[in-house]
């Protein structure tokens, strides 16, 4: 038996996939050296991939070890016309407080909170990119085996 993880790809294919289907714009990651798509579009950053809270780990009746953990992501939408940039955030984050919580719940990942809509725009030259985006944090499971229970001993 394998070490067991976080299902990172699913929980990530579910959040990105859902944004695009809600805000019908791409929805890429941050900080890529790749060109940026046309305006509008949606970036994210994972900025804490886990952070267990200092929980402990605990034996579940399937024999797997969960910890609960927490994951914080930064959302930032980009346009060039600042309505249009304000609208996306705000649909992208009543998604995530409402419908992708369902959908996040189905999957065992829960939307624990979603924070405010900030102003995140830049100066790029002598024009500024509209930018808004907020913050959020999912709660799931860290899960790995008992190692212990099936070789005997601690390695």
């Amino acid at each position: 038996m394998g070490i067991k993880l976080i299902d990172l790809d699913n929980i990530r294919s579910l959040i990105v996939k859902g944004l695009k289907e809600e805000l019908k714009i791409p929805v890429i990651r941050s900080n890529q050296t790749g060109e940026a798509p046309k305006y509008p579009y949606l970036s994210y950053t994972i900025t804490s991939l886990i952070d267990d809270k200092n929980g402990t780990w605990g034996e579940y009746d399937d024999g797997i070890h969960r910890k609960p953990c927490t994951q914080t992501w930064s959302i930032t939408v980009q346009s060039d016309v600042v309505a249009e940039a304000m609208a996306l955030c705000i649909q992208a984050r009543d998604w995530l407080d409402h419908t992708g919580s369902t959908i996040l719940k189905d999957n065992k990942v829960i939307v624990q909170s979603v924070g405010a809509v900030n102003n995140r725009d830049n100066l790029i030259t002598i024009e500024y990119e509209n930018r808004f985006g907020f913050d959020f944090v999912i709660w799931l499971l860290n899960e790995t085996n008992n190692q212990l229970e099936q070789s005997g001993t601690i390695e």
